[in-house]
């Protein structure tokens, strides 16, 4: 599902990175786990596809999850109109970063499932109350 969501954001040309914008971003100021939120946030807001906002909701939530437990500060304190604001200014420069993040995840859960495939092919498992 993800792999899918993260192909469409970027064949659906929604938050395409433009060719010229291959060097590296400019570092950020800002938390790389608060700057993802903010852009599945964003990309959330844009979405039309069912599909895609059903993946960036799992996308925010991933991210905010690694920032919470992490810091230990609550998203909505972090998440200030100033931060979004400065984060949002260049969408493509965002995305170019946060994409591979999403794409570690993304083969992460399609090896899960392929995982509980393989278990479930053995036939059904005794089923614990």
């Amino acid at each position: 599902m993800i792999a899918r969501f993260a192909f469409a954001l970027l064949a659906g040309g929604l938050l395409a990175v433009s060719a010229s914008a291959q060097d590296d971003p400019p570092p950020s100021e800002t938390d790389p786990d608060l700057r993802c939120t903010i852009w599945a946030g964003a990309t959330l807001n844009l979405a039309t596809d069912p599909e895609l906002r059903n993946g960036m909701v799992a996308a925010f939530t991933f991210f905010m999850g690694r920032f919470e437990g992490r810091t230990g500060e609550a998203i909505e304190q972090a998440m200030t109109p100033e931060v979004i604001a400065r984060e949002t200014s260049d969408m493509p420069a965002l995305t170019q970063f946060c994409l591979p993040q999403l794409s570690v995840l993304s083969d992460r859960l399609n090896n899960f499932s392929t995982e509980l495939d393989k278990l479930h092919a053995g036939g059904p498992t005794e089923q614990v109350d």
